[in-house]
């Protein structure tokens, strides 16, 4: 695959990758990051979502790939609400994203204005056990607060903080400051 993207030839590299779904050979996660970041380099950000799901609908993805790198050119080019889709798909099919991904996704999101998303994917990263680190946390917390929303805040405080979140001084600033604001 890697071969057939370096020749040009991105049309083959993904009918080989969808042969071998067909023939029931399993992706190894180096393969199917070559497939995305192919795809991606190729300016084919979308048909690499689309494949990547396509191959979590049929159970091929493998175990412990990161789409960290898709999910970063997505939200880089503006698609985070898209990126938002492929992240809530794969975790429905079993694919759980790294902190990492998650992180990235949080960002894309803030970036965007979308405090509710962002809100949203932080309750089911704490569900899943995944808990922010503090600076996004506190990132997260000031957009809500920004919104005089700031027991909303609060409550997604104490949740992550049940979890294992360790809030800082300027988690408490910032929750302060919201309610006097």
């Amino acid at each position: 695959i890697k071969g057939l993207f370096r020749e040009g030839n991105v049309e083959e590299a993904i009918g080989m990758a969808r042969e071998m779904v067909q023939l029931g050979i399993r992706f190894s996660s180096v393969s199917c990051e070559i497939l995305v970041q192919g795809l991606c380099k190729e300016g084919r950000v979308l048909q690499a979502c689309e494949l990547l799901l396509e191959f979590c609908e049929k159970k091929v993805l493998p175990e412990g790939f990161d789409c960290f790198a898709l999910l970063e050119v997505l939200c880089g080019e503006g698609y985070a609400m898209r990126a938002l889709e492929v992240v809530y798909e794969l975790w429905n099919g079993g694919s759980v994203p790294s902190l990492v991904a998650c992180i990235v996704m949080v960002d894309g999101l803030r970036g965007l204005g979308k405090i509710d998303e962002a809100r949203r994917l932080v309750e089911r990263m704490l569900e899943e056990g995944l808990v922010l680190d503090v600076v996004t946390f506190n990132c997260v917390l000031r957009d809500i607060c920004d919104k005089r929303r700031t027991n909303e805040a609060n409550r997604l405080r104490l949740l992550a903080s049940s979890k294992g979140f360790e809030p800082d001084e300027m988690t408490y600033r910032i929750l302060v400051m919201g309610y006097i604001g």
